[in-house]
């Protein structure tokens, strides 16, 4: 698989989700993070990342997942709810990056069941996972990785983009890096859907257009 490539045109019809870590090392104060704990820094981001959906996405809205050692589905998220719900999310001491991947994609059959009732076909969905540590369970985030590249007809139907939040361990670096090709033998088709950028380094256009189609 080739490597990711920012591309300038952004999709406008495209829906988002964004999926944020609340583990216990989100409460960490980062200098990467301007000082602030990696949870704070990412709500920050997560404002930024609305405002700007909110000017493509074709309905207006964008849904946040949180996950730790649960997952928490807020759907149709505004900025006023980053500064009051979100802000006030207690930390978990896990990190079920899986859990909340199969809750993202559910969400998106549920979108797209929804707008075929509408007569509208879905425009594909991005999700992007802010997090700062290694999935609880790696195997099985692999493999909800796998279940959903080898059930969608198309790249552009669902993309995944990892973004890592602030100083992370060698651990997840070196698993995002080999994602890629430990993947690759158990795909069905030749489907690209996961790339990995860090939030200090990219903006919202960055992170949905970090892959090329040839």
């Amino acid at each position: 698989m080739e490597e990711n490539r920012v591309v300038k045109d952004l999709n406008a019809n495209k829906e988002y989700i964004l999926l944020g870590d609340i583990s216990g090392s989100m409460a960490e104060r980062d200098p990467r993070c301007a000082g602030e704990t990696r949870y704070n820094y990412m709500l920050e981001k997560f404002k930024l990342f609305i405002m700007e959906a909110s000017k493509h996405d074709s309905h207006q809205e964008v849904d946040v997942i949180l996950f730790g050692e649960k997952v928490h589905m807020f759907k149709e998220v505004t900025l006023d709810d980053i500064s009051t719900t979100l802000s006030r999310v207690n930390a978990e001491g896990a990190t079920r990056t899986d859990l909340a991947l199969e809750e993202a994609y559910k969400r998106h059959l549920e979108k797209c069941k929804e707008m075929k009732k509408e007569g509208e076909e879905h425009p594909g969905t991005v999700c992007m996972v802010f997090t700062d540590g290694d999935p609880t369970s790696k195997p099985a985030t692999e493999q909800v990785i796998v279940d959903i590249a080898n059930h969608i007809r198309s790249e552009d139907e669902f993309s995944i983009v990892f973004i890592t939040v602030g100083t992370i361990p060698f651990t997840l670096d070196k698993w995002l890096n080999g994602l890629h090709d430990s993947l690759e033998s158990r795909l069905k088709q030749d489907f690209d859907i996961f790339h990995v950028e860090k939030l200090e380094d990219v903006d919202f256009l960055q992170a949905v257009n970090v892959v090329n189609h040839d």
